[in-house]
């Protein structure tokens, strides 16, 4: 991180990769809340005697920043986080909140709610402590999200007073490819987008915050880091967002105007790289599945060995498609797992499927096991359907059909926790 200004971020990936794709030039992110809800956050809460510790995820998640976001959201600490981080300003997106909530039931008949990605770690916990509990998916739309995100307003606004930015999360219907050109990302869902909206609004009205809007035509980026998702965008997208903050925060009364025209001009690039008139940025090594696609083994291994020659997981996400399919080199589920499980563990969740068949088809305790806990972690559409399956036929779980039920139903936001 660089000095500069100072900023907190309520929100996703969405936000933080538009500081974090440019080494946060300019800036010193204090709080990034990942993927804890607003609506999360205005729950009740332990007492501070009953809050997750760090320490307690260790054996299950080695990256310290997942075991930080598990903690805030089960404990309710985000405001207290903010109060104390310094932030001249905040940016928030309300991303996390179309992904729904868990509802965790406590054997003493205690009700306790999460963000959609933590159902995983949170279960842990409680397991370690000895804590029976059931859980249940519930969409965003039970709650009385206006009167949240009235409390979150009012709470923000006397935090940071008019340095609030907020960030438009909106899919997209298409992404870049292994090809270098547009191609479908599949349709934009509708009630997410509707929800999304409905939050912008009623945050607007009662803030008066700055806004970033999202280009409808914004195109995702299948070879992203944090891996291929419908938010997961092209560079481009948070070059236009990185300059409009810089505007933002530079600037002692931002003209909406100036907003407007940086959000028109955004529009005619994915415009122009939709239509073919100009180019996206592009990374070379995604060319593999493209020499893949029309049979050119040696060039696409060479550029496979190069990127794991260099330590790139990149590398990883191609070999396990390449010895799963034989793809100019001997089949072998073995090593394609190996290299699944690598790419996975790097972010890399386009892959999640494969990662998912491969240990299914082991078929053996350690592999269900292994499975069970990516998935319930992972939490994507892949991850939930497999899961459907292991609740069904108790496959590293016990057998619960009424679980297995729920998880599907969930399903019906495919795509919001990608």
């Amino acid at each position: 991180m660089t000095d500069g200004k100072t900023v907190d971020i309520w929100g996703c990936c969405i936000s933080r990769d538009s500081f974090g794709f440019f080494d946060d030039e300019g800036y010193t992110v204090k709080v990034f809340t990942g993927g804890v809800s607003f609506i999360s956050e205005f729950l009740p809460g332990p007492a501070p005697e009953d809050y997750f510790l760090n320490e307690e995820l260790n054996d299950r998640e080695k990256h310290n920043f997942k075991r930080k976001v598990a903690c805030r959201d089960y404990n309710k600490t985000v405001r207290e986080e903010f109060l104390g981080s310094g932030a001249e300003w905040l940016v928030v997106d309300f991303r996390a909140a179309a992904y729904g909530m868990y509802r965790f039931v406590l054997e003493d008949g205690t009700e306790r709610f999460v963000s959609k990605i933590e159902v995983g770690r949170t279960s842990y916990v409680l397991n370690q402590r000895g804590i029976k509990h059931t859980y249940n998916f519930v969409d965003a739309r039970k709650f009385d999200y206006y009167g949240y995100i009235d409390k979150m307003a009012e709470f923000v606004k006397g935090r940071y007073g008019d340095r609030v930015i907020l960030i438009d999360a909106r899919d997209s219907n298409e992404k870049i490819g292994a090809l270098g050109v547009p191609e479908s990302a599949g349709k934009e869902l509708r009630r997410p987008r509707l929800l999304i909206e409905k939050l912008n609004l009623r945050f607007i009205e009662k803030t008066g915050c700055h806004y970033i809007k999202t280009p409808p035509n914004v195109l995702a980026d299948d070879f992203h880091k944090w891996g291929a998702s419908r938010v997961h965008f092209v560079v481009d997208y948070y070059r236009y967002v990185k300059g409009a903050i810089d505007y933002i925060t530079s600037t002692e009364k931002p003209d909406p105007r100036t907003l407007d025209m940086m959000y028109l001009k955004a529009c005619r690039l994915f415009s122009d790289i939709r239509s073919g008139r100009s180019v996206a940025e592009y990374d070379p090594s995604k060319k593999v599945m493209l020499h893949i696609r029309h049979k050119r083994w040696d060039e696409a291994n060479a550029i496979v060995d190069g990127l794991v020659g260099v330590g790139n997981p990149l590398g990883d996400r191609y070999l396990a498609e390449i010895y799963r399919k034989g793809y100019g080199r001997e089949r072998d589920d073995a090593k394609a797992l190996e290299h699944a499980r690598k790419a996975v563990k790097a972010g890399f969740r386009d892959i999640d499927g494969l990662y998912m068949k491969l240990l299914w088809a082991l078929n053996t305790p350690e592999a269900d096991s292994e499975m069970v806990e990516y998935a319930m972690e992972s939490g994507s559409v892949s991850c939930k359907e497999m899961l459907v399956k292991a609740y069904t036929l108790g496959r590293g779980v016990e057998k619960d059909r009424a679980m297995a039920k729920n998880i599907k139903e969930s399903i019906g936001d495919d795509g919001l926790d990608d």
